[in-house]
């Protein structure tokens, strides 16, 4: 757009607006993406069906608005590698760190509280909604 802005004016400063998570183009290619990815045949890896069950979490623990500056501007200070040879390595070994241990906390709640706490108040739901049904059924 930057390129066909010097020829047509009215695009000229258009492209960033191409950029953004809800620009058309994002839209367009998440919506390709999922329509590929839903056709595609199951895969069976016990290992990695796992963590694809735990990343859904990780993604709602490492882009919460309260935990990403603390992440990536406290903990591992990006802002001070911008100008240094080595910040692709360092973005890639806090993007790593930060994974397994979101990973580790995603699979600590999923077992406390899924595991434990569900299965609990789905036996006591259980329980009233049969009452519910006798009491239904007696009237």
């Amino acid at each position: 757009f930057d390129i066909l802005g010097t020829k047509i004016s009215l695009l000229s400063g258009r492209s960033v607006y191409f950029l953004g998570r809800t620009s058309p183009f994002a839209i367009i290619v998440s919506v390709t993406l999922l329509d590929i990815f839903s056709r595609k045949k199951v895969f069976e890896n016990k290992i990695i069906n796992t963590i694809g069950l735990l990343i859904f979490g990780v993604y709602l623990i490492s882009d919460n608005n309260y935990i990403r500056p603390i992440l990536w501007g406290k903990i591992f200070k990006c802002v001070e590698y911008i100008n240094e040879p080595y910040l692709i390595l360092h973005i890639l070994f806090a993007s790593i760190i930060t994974i397994i241990a979101c990973l580790l906390i995603e699979a600590v709640r999923k077992y406390l509280i899924e595991n434990t706490i569900f299965k609990r108040l789905d036996k006591s739901i259980d329980k009233m909604q049969s009452n519910v049904f006798k009491k239904i059924s007696s009237n």
